[in-house]
């Protein structure tokens, strides 16, 4: 007997109805596997925060906190994995005395203690009792290169007594790759080298993995001496470096087109060939993977080194020629300068004469 389809009351009839609904219900059912797998692959489309890095669950030692003031620095490293990630947040496990208004400050730093800041972290408005707490200080989402140490450095701001728990274990949990140093470094009075404590500081990184690279920030720093047609720039590192290792620097003077290139681990460079008395403006940027980033600027001026003429100069009492030399980062010579300044007898001291010297050994005539 052949089956007969009938329809509902003023609905057409197609052919082969029936399987266009359940070709459309397969199709709809795949679609929603899709989001389903989507959500659980990847956090319905957006990166989620984890764990990279924590020791914060190991045992503290009893009765050997690290106290944190103004007269203390406390330092603790952590280093990176193999994938560059967004920091989200650093906890560090702290024992307030009592309630206060106002937690330590947190800065995170690149390469050592005193190293280029990558960023200054916020904490909570207060703590709002005494006790053990892991309190959490949140990133505006700066990005972490991979293989890379970083710093946490805590500085207490006001006159509340507060610890930092410490533990003698090694990091526990995050991702692969990531570590915690064995060891907090301290400076007292907040000045000074950092020296090694032999225990580490309580604390869980968290962040997004798979952070996508940028350029980097504008060199740190940047200063310009000038001399006889010449000037020298220096600069220090960026804070922020993009999430990849910086491959060069690159400086240009005035409206020019045309960047020059110098070594990644260039701190400065000498331009010869200026004219004195031509202000310039002096640009200095960092470049990765990614591209260059925004640059620093200095506004300078070459000046003449020449010595005027002392003629008609009376009751001159004293005078004095003073040599310095200019160095680098890495601490070698880039020029050496000169000043040349008259004292009368009723003490007024008057620089005629300042410049650069084409060597450290001159004759004065």
């Amino acid at each position: 007997m052949q089956r007969v389809q009938r329809s509902q009351p003023g609905l057409p009839t197609f052919p082969g109805r029936e399987t266009h609904r359940l070709n459309l219900s397969l199709r709809r059912a795949a679609v929603a596997a899709l989001v389903v797998l989507a959500a659980v692959l990847f956090g319905g489309g957006a990166a989620q925060a984890a764990v990279l890095v924590s020791n914060i669950g190991q045992t503290a030692l009893d009765g050997g906190d690290l106290v944190v003031s103004p007269r203390q620095h406390l330092a603790q490293g952590f280093t990176t994995g193999s994938s560059p990630v967004t920091l989200t947040s650093i906890e560090i496990r702290l024992d307030a005395a009592a309630a206060m208004a106002l937690p330590p400050t947190v800065t995170v730093h690149r390469g050592a203690e005193t190293g280029p800041q990558l960023a200054s972290l916020t904490g909570p408005a207060n703590i709002a009792t005494a006790g053990t707490t892991n309190v959490t200080f949140t990133a505006a989402s700066p990005l972490l290169t991979p293989a890379t140490t970083y710093f946490v450095v805590l500085q207490h701001t006001v006159a509340n007594s507060i610890e930092a728990k410490i533990t003698e274990s090694d990091d526990e949990d995050g991702a692969t790759g990531w570590s915690i140093a064995d060891a907090v470094t301290a400076r007292p009075g907040g000045t000074g080298s950092f020296t090694d404590q032999a225990v580490a500081l309580l604390i869980r990184v968290n962040g997004t993995v798979g952070a996508t690279p940028t350029v980097p920030g504008p060199p740190e720093s940047l200063t310009a001496t000038v001399g006889d047609t010449v000037v020298v720039l220096n600069w220090d590192e960026p804070g922020i470096d993009g999430g990849t290792a910086i491959t060069r620097y690159e400086y240009r003077h005035a409206a020019a087109t045309t960047w020059t290139p110098v070594g990644r681990t260039a701190r400065s460079v000498r331009v010869t060939g200026l004219t004195n008395g031509t202000q310039y403006a002096s640009e200095v940027r960092a470049v990765n993977s990614v591209g260059a980033g925004p640059a620093a600027t200095a506004m300078l001026a070459p000046i003449s080194c020449g010595v005027p003429s002392l003629t008609g100069r009376r009751q001159i009492w004293s005078e004095t020629l003073t040599v310095e030399e200019y160095r680098n980062h890495n601490n070698i010579v880039l020029l050496y300068g000169f000043s040349f300044s008259l004292v009368d007898r009723e003490g007024k001291e008057e620089q005629i004469a300042y410049g650069e010297l084409p060597a450290r050994t001159f004759t004065v005539s």
